[in-house]
């Protein structure tokens, strides 16, 4: 048997209870469903990061609350999207909420609006709440987002930009989060169509050190190409930065930003090497990949670069056409630009405020704070005299309770020898109970079988030789049906009771109430499975055990409320007494009477199971006893 002794702290009631147990339960279960579902909504999002498209499509099925999640990668995959957007349903989730802003942000980005502010804003929205809600994977999104604005501007407004790049810095836990990270440090870098190259190349390093963790066929590998193709067109090297770029044109498949992005480059690397005709040539590729979601800003490029190469061709009825329409483009889009920077520092003006109004809330608290040290003051010398005299009269009543509690210990005393001697009556009849049965058995059923065994011997013995064979038969059966007699008479005596009749729980809630009625200790029985009766040798030595717990009680633990809890489940019975006593300092168990803890130990280890003692000096005592049934 296994026998465990606990010097913790005795746990309170409620947590044995069995309502708890299973309000815990349902608690663990609903954890672990939310943990779930939250890991794979950043899974998916996590795939987005990769480019990986169709990937992130059949990531998640809950059609309920994919709607802005299936719009956002299209909105990504497309540079746009080609329906009208649907609202998001109105007991969506606080996460199904933010890509719905960040979708909606893409689209009014890439629909070739004026309205550039609104999806800063958007954004900037999403950003703030992912990171109120904890979710970094919505943080980079939200980031990458905001990012993206600057870049569609055409001055860009990078310092502004780098403190979002920070930001980003500071995300990075994996390779693709530094992916993302030194990618948009080598953009804003280039300054975009003006190359004034700002890229220190250890970045450039470090990006193709990078990109050996990605497999060939991996969507970052076209971008990398790109990124590092406009890289070297800016530092000079126009031969590497040719070969990236037709890198780039032909690993991709549908990608038309990509595409179009990388004639427009090659057509400027022919202009700078004099090849005036490829440089056309490359001028009309790119026009079957304008982004139909921005015309304009490919507009704006094509006919900025046409006009040049235009030029440079004598063409110069054509050089002036599109250099008029790259103008009024371009000034369309500084129009955006301007209210980016206008939505910027709104953004900033309402940080401001909100700075502004937590300085107030705090010189308004120090205000009150100096109000109260005030009216503290003047109150500390009624608040003294109040306590001396407060003081003087606690401590009279503290005598006269003093007193009283004496007059109570002496009343609690006496009931509890009065119980004491009830339990003793109570066991000693018990004992007397088992002698008694015992001599019944030996004087009257004993005597009986030996006096049947005697005569079947001799009707063995003189078997076909005997006068009367039937009549020694008849006298062997009168002698056995009195010995059934006795038996059923002794057995009928022996359960009578109320373990015979009702069971083991109403046994022990008839002791209990027994125990209880002299007001002296309170005793509950709490039960939870017991539904059917166990074998009688079983209930009987339960109730021995219970019956020796609560006698220890009463004698040593001076306790006021006891509990008894009996709960079934499957195939084990788990017995816990516990009492709000004086507790005692545990040890090795020891039976010198043999109505101590070692005797209740001996009874459960006879029945296969275990039992635990916690105590605590002055906090109670809980039991716990474990039987295989």
């Amino acid at each position: 048997m296994l026998f465990k002794v606990v010097y913790s702290v005795p746990l309170q009631n409620y947590l044995f209870s069995g309502l708890v147990r299973i309000k815990l339960l349902f608690f663990f279960i609903s954890l672990f469903l939310y943990s779930g579902i939250n890991g794979q909504t950043q899974e998916c999002l996590a795939l987005l990061l990769e480019y990986k498209y169709e990937d992130a499509i059949s990531c998640s099925n809950d059609s309920e609350g994919n709607i802005s999640y299936v719009q956002l990668i299209e909105v990504l995959k497309n540079k746009g999207l080609d329906n009208p957007l649907i609202n998001q349903k109105k007991n969506a989730t606080p996460v199904s909420k933010l890509i719905d802003s960040i979708t909606k942000g893409y689209y009014l980005l890439y629909k070739d609006t004026k309205q550039i502010n609104k999806p800063f804003n958007l954004f900037n929205y999403a950003l703030t709440r992912s990171q109120q809600l904890n979710n970094k994977m919505l943080e980079k999104l939200s980031l990458l987002a905001i990012i993206n604005t600057y870049n569609y501007s055409l001055v860009q407004s990078t310092k502004e930009a780098e403190l979002y790049l920070s930001k980003l810095e500071d995300l990075i836990e994996s390779p693709v989060d530094e992916y993302h990270y030194l990618t948009k440090k080598v953009i804003y870098g280039l300054r975009n169509i003006q190359f004034k190259v700002n890229v220190a190349p250890n970045t450039i390093s470090r990006l193709e050190t990078l990109m050996l963790e990605f497999p060939k066929g991996h969507p970052f590998w076209v971008h990398f190409y790109s990124y590092v193709g406009s890289y070297y067109e800016g530092v000079g090297d126009l031969e590497k930065s040719k070969e990236y770029f037709n890198n780039s044109i032909s690993i991709t498949n549908s990608n038309k930003s990509l595409l179009f992005r990388g004639f427009i480059r090659l057509a400027e690397i022919s202009r700078k090497q004099k090849e005036y005709d490829k440089s056309i040539r490359y001028i009309d590729s790119a026009k079957s990949y304008i982004n139909e979601k921005d015309t304009l800003r490919s507009l704006y490029y094509l006919n900025n670069y046409a006009s040049e190469y235009y030029y440079l061709d004598d063409s110069y009825k054509k050089a002036y056409e599109t250099l008029k329409a790259s103008k009024i483009q371009g000034d369309e889009l500084l129009y955006r630009d301007n209210a980016l920077e206008i939505s910027n520092l709104n953004v900033k003006y309402q940080t401001s405020e909100k700075e502004k109004q937590i300085l107030e809330e705090q010189a308004q608290k120090k205000r009150n704070q100096n109000i109260a040290i005030g009216l503290g003051g003047s109150l500390l010398l009624t608040s003294i005299i109040a306590f001396l005299v407060y003081r003087n009269t606690k401590r009279k009543q503290r005598i006269a309770e003093q007193e009283k509690e004496l007059e109570i210990q002496k009343t609690t005393t006496l009931l509890k020898e009065q119980e004491i001697t009830t339990i003793n009556a109570m066991i000693e009849g018990q004992e007397k109970e088992r002698l008694r049965l015992a001599g019944d058995l030996h004087d009257n059923l004993g005597g009986t079988l030996a006096a049947v065994k005697m005569h079947i011997g001799n009707l063995q013995a003189n078997l076909g030789k005997s006068d009367n064979p039937q009549g020694l038969l008849d006298k062997a059966n009168t002698l056995i049906s009195e010995a059934y007699t006795n038996v059923r008479s002794i057995a009928h005596e022996r359960n009578s009771g109320v373990m015979a009749k009702e069971g083991l729980l109403p046994a022990i809630e008839k002791l209990a109430s027994k125990v209880s009625s002299s007001n002296g200790l309170s005793i509950e029985v709490q039960d939870f499975g017991l539904e059917d009766r166990l074998s009688n040798h079983i209930e009987i030595t339960i109730f021995r055990i219970v019956q020796e717990l609560i006698t220890n009680i009463i004698k040593h633990a001076q306790a006021t409320e006891a509990t008894i809890s009996l709960t079934q489940h499957d195939s084990e019975l788990n017995i816990m007494v516990e009492d709000n006593g004086k507790g005692f300092k545990v040890g090795k168990l020891e039976d010198k009477d043999g109505m101590g803890l070692g005797s209740i130990e001996r009874r459960v280890e006879h029945l296969e199971g275990t039992m635990e003692v916690d105590s605590t000096l002055d906090k109670g005592t809980n039991i716990i006893i474990d039987i295989p049934l």
